[in-house]
């Protein structure tokens, strides 16, 4: 391990203390997630985490890093679930016609 360098350890903890963020900062509150799409969004998650260097890892900006990569994934499936909604209610086509 190089001087500076956190260990594999410091890292995990890391990733642990970004999960409970997301669990409790940034999934929806108007809508639940599937199963397979918790497990999708962590797994995606993880994979930047995994991808990003100790000094960004470890500094404010990972929350912003995070903020826009659970935004992605989750805004699709946000939609979705609109339109989902608004077919169940009988309201207007979902191309708004």
């Amino acid at each position: 391990m190089k001087p500076g360098e956190k260990s594999r350890e410091e890292r995990i903890a890391r990733y642990e203390e970004m999960e409970h963020y997301i669990r409790t900062e940034l999934l929806p509150y108007e809508f639940v997630l599937t199963a397979a799409q918790q497990d999708e969004l962590f797994a995606t998650v993880r994979k930047t985490l995994e991808e990003t260097s100790d000094a960004d890892l470890f500094s404010a900006i990972i929350r912003f890093t995070v903020d826009e990569t659970v935004d992605r994934k989750i805004g699709a499936w946000r939609e979705a679930n609109r339109l989902n909604e608004r077919l169940k209610e009988g309201g207007d086509s979902p191309l708004g016609t």
